[in-house]
């Protein structure tokens, strides 16, 4: 299984593809992957951020998030004060992208959609409906069927015009936000340890009081709030999948003691973690 975050796709096929009804959860981090994500609105309105530039989004729009770029979603609440969302997302393989696009690790794709906006939204319908019917029965040429469309799909951004990445993105940018990349990667792996915000600087060579403007520049919170809603984020995993303590899931995913994991938790989830857990466990 590959991993885009929250999302899985099977290794045999070169896309992942998903519809997603609502974004209730309000811990939206930012995150990044190796796959081109295109994200298909059938109902909503939301703000992309990507590397640090804000983006609106509405119903029947198409949004592009290139591979390896910073990104995060504000999904904007309706009248009524409710949050709701319809949207397909697909995820492309950057393998498979390079097949087609040898150069594309110096291009980007662009979110100037003009006239084709409505061919993607379209095609990326149908590769989700087919996908959905394909999914479990004995069509062994499917996967035929699913790559002619992701090559329509990648046509028509590749119709669009594609940028060169070196001009898009100053090479200077492109190497903090590479050095992002990887403060992300480590609070990733190492988020259950101590871990302070000097020393991550230090490790990412960044001075110290730049490195905390620039993270919140990029990830529109401090390095701090990143920290404590990734690990309440895995700390909600353990919450809904075992029967760990809640000091026992407070310690394992680095807070200090269960007050502290207690505290951080209902500034996200508005409850205390007790509570979630009796309210989604088995839902």
């Amino acid at each position: 299984i590959l991993v885009h975050q929250q999302l899985n796709y099977p290794l045999e096929k070169p896309f992942g593809i998903y519809r997603l009804h609502s974004m209730e959860d309000p811990n939206y981090l930012p995150h990044w992957h190796e796959e081109l994500e295109i994200v298909c609105y059938i109902r909503g309105h939301a703000y992309h951020f990507v590397d640090g530039v804000k983006y609106d989004r509405n119903t029947g729009n198409i949004f592009v998030v290139n591979c390896e770029s910073i990104h995060s979603i504000m999904p904007i609440e309706l009248e009524n004060k409710e949050i709701r969302s319809d949207v397909i997302v697909l995820l492309i393989s950057k393998k498979f992208i390079e097949q087609y696009i040898p150069d594309y690790k110096e291009k980007m794709f662009t979110n100037d959609l003009g006239k084709v906006e409505n061919e993607l939204y379209h095609a990326i319908v149908k590769l989700f409906e087919f996908d959905e019917i394909s999914s479990g029965n004995s069509d062994q040429y499917a996967n035929l069927f699913e790559v002619g469309l992701l090559l329509e799909i990648l046509y028509l951004l590749c119709k669009t015009g594609m940028a060169e990445r070196e001009n898009t993105v100053k090479i200077n940018s492109q190497r903090k936000i590479e050095r992002i990349r990887g403060v992300i990667q480590y609070v990733e792996n190492y988020y259950m340890e101590r871990i302070t915000q000097a020393e991550v600087a230090k490790k990412f060579y960044f001075n110290g009081e730049y490195f905390s403007r620039y993270f919140k520049q990029s990830m529109r919170m401090t390095f701090t709030e990143y920290l404590t809603g990734y690990r309440v984020m895995k700390a909600k995993e353990d919450l809904l999948n075992t029967d760990y303590s809640i000091l026992d899931i407070a310690v394992k995913n680095g807070f200090s003691d269960g007050r502290t994991f207690s505290t951080a938790f209902r500034k996200t989830y508005a409850m205390l973690p007790s509570k979630y857990r009796k309210i989604y466990v088995n839902k």
